[in-house]
């Protein structure tokens, strides 16, 4: 009787901390808003920093998260923070750069680390790499790549969009696919007259470049460098479909029913071993 007794509360004990680490993790799943990853990388050194944030809908107290990072390299992981800059432990685990980590009273995790190898050299001042963002599918993610000079660009697929700025070319995607992605330095400049009829080719070339001004005469000519005609047209059909909103994503890590399943397991086999016991 007094076995039977412990096993039944061996048993109710297991299906409540089940039910709890159920319930818990998916109120944290339901409750991401999206991810957001900026990877800053210089393709001359071989050298980035990648700052990765998940963002919360509310603010969330004593969670387990488990997730993929993007870039397969990862040097070092920097740090792991929430909103009010509180540091939290992890796990990494880089056979498959996975990370999971136990967080407490935060709308936020931010992950700081370094990478390498983001990019192979496949021609002079010209680069190719992978960035496999397909574990990250049904879950709102927003991504730029920061690239420290003027680069034509071409994505396969090729639902994104570049924006320059002050001499940096940043890639922006925000849909979670494998992309093969190829830069090239811009090598070519085109010289046009500023009139009032090519506001628009004068403003873009601003952004691209530093105007160069020349006086040679009381009618002086202002003269203006830009990168091909090519780029221009990219930044000024795509620059309006950044979306505003994050919505609530998908499935993080292992799924909650798993983790009850196996918790429901492990019941069974501790009541098995009780009555065999006897």
């Amino acid at each position: 009787m007094r076995k039977y007794v412990v096993s039944t509360l061996l048993i109710v004990i297991f299906l409540v901390l089940g039910t709890s680490i159920y319930c818990n993790a998916q109120s944290m799943e339901d409750s991401v808003k999206g991810i957001d990853i900026k990877i800053v990388y210089d393709p001359y050194t071989d050298y980035g920093i990648v700052t990765y944030e998940i963002l919360f809908s509310n603010t969330m107290e004593n969670a387990m998260i488990n997730l993929p990072l993007v870039a397969d390299n990862i040097n070092n992981i920097i740090n792991v923070t929430g909103s009010e800059g509180q540091v939290f432990p992890y796990t990494y685990i880089d056979e498959n750069t996975s990370i999971t980590i136990l967080f407490n009273n935060t709308n936020t995790l931010t992950i700081t680390y370094e990478i390498s190898g983001f990019m192979n050299e496949v021609g002079i001042n010209a680069y190719s790499g992978i960035l496999d963002l397909s574990p990250l599918s049904g879950i709102n993610v927003s991504v730029e790549i920061v690239l420290p000079d003027i680069f034509n660009v071409s994505t396969d697929p090729d639902n994104s969009y570049v924006e320059y700025d002050n001499g940096l070319t940043i890639i922006k995607i925000n849909n979670p696919d494998i992309y093969a992605i190829y830069i090239e330095k811009s090598l070519f400049a085109t010289t046009t007259t500023a009139t009032t009829t090519t506001t628009t080719a004068t403003t873009t070339s601003s952004i691209l470049s530093p105007p160069i001004t020349s006086t040679t005469s009381p009618t002086a000519t202002t003269t203006t460098t830009a990168p091909p005609p090519t780029t221009t047209t990219t930044t000024t059909t795509t620059t309006t479909t950044s979306p505003s909103t994050l919505s609530p994503g998908g499935t993080l890590g292992l799924s909650p029913f798993m983790i009850g399943l196996i918790i429901v397991v492990l019941a069974v086999a501790v009541l098995i071993a009780l009555l065999l016991r006897r």
